[in-house]
């Protein structure tokens, strides 16, 4: 379960950051954000779960790709991290909605 909240977290990510630099400007910013914010959520999740249970999150995609698979892993140490980012990430997002909300019209050209 763990391990598959691991990867959504980076795909989520992704996506994000895909969105960030290729959505209609219109659709941009809640967009990204709204990824975002669920990435520091699945990203949260895993690391309380690890630090509550003590076994290290872990992924092995070996399965998948043969040739060139790698490995995951999240042990108490880096789930510690993760949640502190997680905690930051979603405080961040939510500041930047209201902060984008009233456009950019407040900007001044340089």
């Amino acid at each position: 379960m763990t391990g598959a909240l691991l990867v959504g977290t980076a795909l989520i990510g992704l996506a994000a950051a895909l969105a960030g630099a290729a959505a209609p400007v219109r659709f941009r910013i809640g967009l990204s954000t709204a990824l975002t914010i669920g990435a520091c959520g699945f990203g949260l999740i895993v690391g309380v779960d690890v630090l509550r249970s003590g076994h290290p999150a872990e992924v092995h995609t070996s399965a998948l790709m043969p040739l060139s698979g790698f490995s995951l892993s999240l042990d108490r140490f880096g789930a510690l991290f993760v949640v502190i980012t997680a905690v930051v990430g979603i405080c961040a997002m939510v500041f930047r909605l209201g902060y984008t909300g009233h456009g950019l019209s407040s900007r001044t050209a340089s």
